[in-house]
């Protein structure tokens, strides 16, 4: 099974073939010294390097992929632009040897790209998951024509590539997805976050289970935020707090109209009950504590983020559950210095204004001192460093004044944000 990528860049090729060819990341760890250097002198014997580094390039040396590349450019006056491409191919696990990674890597390009342009191909060994690059030039040895990147040269990428799997008895993923998951998106479920396009999936599964038909599930998203547009063939959603509009998402593709009422009829708990605020308070856990630390932990709760062995109770607004790490961090300040009420955070927060004042002062000092005798001082970076420190434990005191205020909302009788209710029922 392997999954690949492909896309332009615009900067020095230079630094793609540098990353694509590091030492560290294309010898075999086995082959590996302790000595870097004698590394890098013995990859460099072209009499040596092919038992070594898993690095090859089609229509022109590996070691001067960038003079090549280069050449063609000037050959061609064609320097502006998209100046190469960079490309990977990952396989799963142990399936293939680094040797055989390497091969498929080959035969790919050259069936992608081996008739045109200059490819550099490299094997990176430092992950998990043997993979493989790709630095393609944008410019054609041959024709001069620039590489222009369509959708279908990504498809054809992806297709070569499960071509030449399948003829090596490896696994394909049959209906794939058309792309992946971004960088924000990946960082976000690393950290155990939801994404935007999350919260839609979660809020668009609620909604189903409650409405009676397609109009009703559109005014119960509207009902817990969401802008609605159904005037397309793919409805959007705007989440509260989003920037652009987003469409339901169903096995990879996107959702109709026809789709959202096929998901109405397939639920077997769809219920014709709306959302209504609650007009209870809603069950505090931590009732022992009290100030701050309680507000925040209670707050917590609420959310859903802790409470062991508890279902959530509650279902607050889309904005507030994506605010987790700002009200660890409350919590955690709040917990470090035993604050529970105003007069105490007010306290802390003139003491670490006048901390910050005094490291201000001292470094801009010691600054003048080292311009005068040109020497560095050590010292200046650790004021600086106490300095940053202090100026984020302001910053947490500052989100902490701001937020009080709609905790303790979240706990009377009506809890209202912006003319909206806080928080509402949920049926588990």
């Amino acid at each position: 099974m392997a999954i690949t990528g492909f896309w332009p860049i615009k900067d020095n090729i230079s630094r793609v073939i540098d990353y694509a060819v590091n030492p560290e990341k294309t010898i075999a760890p086995e082959d590996m010294t302790d000595d870097l250097k004698k590394v890098l002198r013995y990859t460099s014997d072209p009499g040596k390097t092919d038992k070594l580094m898993y690095v090859s390039a089609l229509n022109c040396p590996w070691q001067q992929a960038y003079e090549w590349m280069t050449a063609t450019k000037k050959r061609y006056g064609k320097l502006g632009g998209n100046t190469c491409y960079h490309g990977f191919q990952s396989f799963y696990g142990k399936e293939v040897t680094p040797e055989e990674a390497h091969a498929l890597g080959m035969e790919t390009a050259r069936r992608m790209w081996g008739d045109e342009y200059e490819v550099l191909v490299t094997t990176h060994l430092n992950t998990k998951n043997v993979h493989n690059h790709f630095v393609v030039n944008s410019v054609s040895f041959r024709t001069g024509r620039k590489y222009e990147n369509h959708k279908k040269d990504h498809q054809r990428l992806r297709e070569v590539s499960d071509e030449l799997c399948r003829e090596h008895g490896l696994y394909v993923i049959e209906n794939p997805r058309s792309h992946g998951l971004s960088f924000a998106e990946w960082r976000a479920h690393k950290e155990g976050q939801l994404t935007m396009k999350d919260m839609l999936d979660l809020d668009m599964r609620e909604c189903i289970d409650r409405a009676v038909d397609v109009r009703d599930f559109y005014r119960l998203m509207r009902e817990i935020g969401y802008t609605v547009d159904y005037r397309c063939k793919y409805p959007s959603f705007l989440p509260p707090g989003g920037k652009r509009p987003l469409r339901l998402k169903k096995d990879g593709r996107s959702m109709t109209e026809d789709d959202i009422e096929e998901m109405l009829w397939d639920s077997f708990e769809r219920q014709t009950e709306i959302l209504v605020p609650k007009s209870e308070k809603p069950f505090v856990p931590y009732q022992k504590q009290h100030g701050f630390r309680a507000l925040v932990l209670s707050w917590m709760y609420v959310l859903g983020w802790i409470g062991k062995g508890k279902k959530i109770a509650y279902r607050v607004n889309r904005e507030e559950v994506r605010k987790l790490k700002r009200y660890i961090r409350q919590h955690d300040l709040l917990e470090k210095y035993g604050i529970d009420y105003e007069d105490q955070l007010d306290a802390h927060t003139a003491m670490r204004s006048k901390e910050y004042g005094e490291l201000e002062t001292r470094r801009e000092a010691l600054r003048k001192e080292q311009r005068r005798k040109k020497e560095p001082i050590p010292e200046i970076a650790e004021l600086t460093k106490r300095m940053r420190f202090v100026r984020r434990e302001l910053r947490i005191c500052e989100d902490i004044k701001a937020d009080i205020p709609k905790m303790r909302a979240a706990f009377e009788d009506v809890p209202m944000i912006e003319g909206k209710p806080l928080y509402y029922e949920e049926e588990r």
